[in-house]
């Protein structure tokens, strides 16, 4: 069987915590799960204005995708 390879495309370059949990597969019952991972050290996400925010390229990084599976 082939592994599926997801596009990232018809993401936005800044990601919310709901994005995030799309992209990684967890339901709504997992949200805070999402919010623990954006409260952090080792998370590269920020905080604007009061709302948690990550740039793609820099969330796809920390997971560990390579530049041929970005697309």
């Amino acid at each position: 069987m082939a592994s599926e390879v997801k596009s990232y495309d018809k993401y936005p370059m800044i990601l919310t915590p709901k994005d995030v949990q799309h992209i990684l597969g967890l339901n709504d019952k997992q949200k805070d799960q999402v919010y623990n991972l954006f409260n952090t050290k080792s998370f590269p996400s920020e905080k604007v204005k009061g709302k948690y925010i990550i740039p793609k390229p820099r969330f796809l990084n920390w997971l560990g995708v390579t530049k041929e599976e970005k697309i």
